[in-house]
């Protein structure tokens, strides 16, 4: 591209890396070149161990350098897309053929700069800045779990920088089903004097935004490289716990501006000739008004032309608008830490599906399910935020919950954007449980009692000891697991903080020690339990024979109160193929 050849000319690009003090192995890799696309700069900062990370970070950076210099593509933004997907499927093929690295991955933040415009897109938690003047604009939202808290004002930004769990990232190169990357729609024209900053969370987890921003600035007694160097510096004198890494991409001058000067010189003497020219037109136009017609006229004219135009153009944009009719799923009970919404994507549709916590159990109920055509992605999910949170799980899985606190409106309203830009907007109202009178619940005791005799002979475990007499007067936590007659593949894994439904969707916190004995476990002889350190695997011996409903039933304590018995009922319905 010709428009490269100039690039230097307004451009400068340094970057510096370092191990850091407290990492043996420095996994973090950049780059800038100049290709068919644009001029790139990308920074990645791997995970997975010291040959895992690094290997990950420099395979992300070596594929994006031959994808955007193989292939040029009109749009910037598909092309930053395109080449970090590229990355990703890579480092998963390379994963896949070397068992060492499997779990590899890798964060990236790439800039891309095109014809005097400037694109961006990331993956993870390293991040890009924008200095201009005496500021400083952070232009990428880490995909983590502190952000999240954040964008559900759980947490302010400040006690984000300092959150014991601030390293959980939610989107990272090397998984098989990444998020594809966040590419910042707009395109930013960059002013003389702009710096734009890449870096890995080594420096943003280090060095406050405020000091980048005084060292960056630093122009009169520094040069660029020089401040990309005193960047990673200050990073190690706070301790360099993590690999650091900075590019600091440099305006000197904007593009074009020599040729608007010159423009405007060549063109002065025109200019000066078309102003008197309005002057003179409009003392006649002013003079016409005055002697043709009353004022009164004049503004009916203009107003009934108004109104045709605004006819006019609501007619246009109702018969081009994208935007369907708001469809009502229904009323939920507000319930903390709830799941009221799922949405499953599928390749030419998404099924939302609304849920119901039943009243005093950990059971959902199905109370509608539609399906919506077209092509959606995680991203398409957005909402009124009003005290809720929505996120995705991989790629195929949205959601909205409570969370931890009541919503602030009784209306929530969100919508799904298609990537042909249709919209289609949806309404759940929540209501207040209904208070009931709680009466002791006899069936459950029937329930439990029965479960001890189907237990059998049991020998006494120090489960039984912890129990106690009051084992048979507890009511047992059921849940619902659905499987589908897979005799390869566990339909249960019960572990020691969360309860995982193998092929579905639900994580549910138990909380419990897990016994290490099998006389905790009262399973149909059809079903294997298999005890894994921690942790429970339940999968199918057969499926001849096997009842449609059964049940799994599990003896244990609390996890933060041994000496509270739970009781634990798993209801589960097989799917005959």
């Amino acid at each position: 591209m010709n428009n490269q050849m100039d690039i230097s000319k307004y451009c400068l690009v340094v970057g510096s890396t370092d191990v850091g003090r407290k990492r043996a192995v420095n996994e973090d890799s950049m780059g800038n070149f100049e290709t068919c696309n644009g001029l790139v700069s990308v920074v990645c900062d791997g995970m997975g161990g010291h040959v895992g990370g690094a290997t990950a970070s420099r395979i992300a950076v070596d594929t994006i350098h031959s994808f955007l210099d193989g292939q040029y593509y009109s749009d910037a933004r598909e092309a930053i897309g395109m080449a970090i997907d590229a990355a990703n499927k890579a480092i998963l093929s390379e994963a896949a053929v070397r068992p060492e690295l499997r779990g590899m991955g890798s964060t990236c933040v790439l800039l891309l700069v095109r014809e005097g415009k400037v694109y961006i897109g990331h993956v993870g938690d390293s991040r890009i800045y924008l200095i201009r003047g005496n500021t400083i604009y952070q232009l990428t939202k880490d995909h983590s779990y502190v952000q999240m808290l954040v964008d559900c004002n759980q947490i302010t930004e400040e006690q984000a920088e300092h959150h014991p769990r601030k390293n959980e990232i939610t989107n990272a190169l090397g998984i098989p089903d990444m998020t594809p990357a966040t590419i910042k729609e707009e395109a930013m024209t960059p002013e003389a004097g702009d710096c734009f900053l890449l870096c890995s969370d080594g420096l943003s987890g280090m060095v406050d935004k405020q000091e980048i921003l005084s060292i960056v600035c630093r122009r009169q007694d520094m040069g660029t490289q020089a401040r990309a160097d005193y960047l990673v510096r200050r990073a190690n004198e706070h301790g360099g716990l993590d690999n650091i890494t900075v590019q600091l991409v440099e305006f000197a001058s904007v593009p074009g501006a020599s040729i608007k000067t010159s423009i405007i010189h060549k063109k002065k003497f025109w200019l000066i000739g078309l102003i008197a020219l309005m002057i003179i037109v409009g003392g006649v136009v002013a003079w016409l008004l005055r002697g043709c017609g009353s004022d009164s006229k004049q503004g009916e004219t203009t107003n009934d032309t108004l109104a045709t135009n605004v006819s006019q153009t609501k007619q246009f944009v109702e018969k081009n608008s994208k935007l369907k009719e708001e469809i009502e799923l229904g009323k939920v009970y507000w319930e903390k830490e709830f799941r009221f919404v799922t949405v499953k994507y599928n390749q030419a549709s998404a099924i939302l599906t609304l849920l119901q916590k039943e009243n005093g159990k950990i059971g959902i109920e199905t109370l509608k399910e539609i399906e919506i055509q077209g092509e959606f992605t995680p991203a398409s999910l957005s909402c009124n935020n009003s005290g809720v949170i929505f996120g995705s799980q991989g790629s195929d899985l949205g959601y909205i919950d409570f969370g931890k606190k009541e919503p602030i409106n009784r209306e929530i309203e969100f919508v799904l954007t298609a990537k042909d830009s249709t919209v289609h907007p949806f309404k759940v109202f929540v209501e207040d449980r209904p208070q009931k009178e709680t009466k002791p619940n006899k069936t459950d005791k029937k329930q439990e009692q029965g479960f001890q005799t189907e237990a059998g002979n049991e020998s006494e475990s120090i489960i039984e000891k912890v129990v106690g007499d009051v084992q048979d007067q507890l009511a047992p936590i059921e849940y619902s697991v659905t499987l589908f007659g897979d005799t390869e593949k566990p339909f249960l894994t019960v572990e020691a903080d969360k309860y995982k439904y193998e092929g579905g969707e639900a994580k549910i916190s138990l909380g419990m020690i897990l016994p290490q004995n099998s006389d905790a476990v009262t399973a149909p002889t059809f079903v294997e339990a298999k005890w894994e350190n921690n942790r429970i695997v339940f999968r199918l011996n057969t499926v001849e024979g096997v009842d449609e409903n059964f049940k799994i039933r599990l003896k244990t304590v609390e996890k933060d109160n041994p000496g509270k018995p739970v009781n634990v009922i798993f209801n589960c319905e097989l799917k005959k193929q």
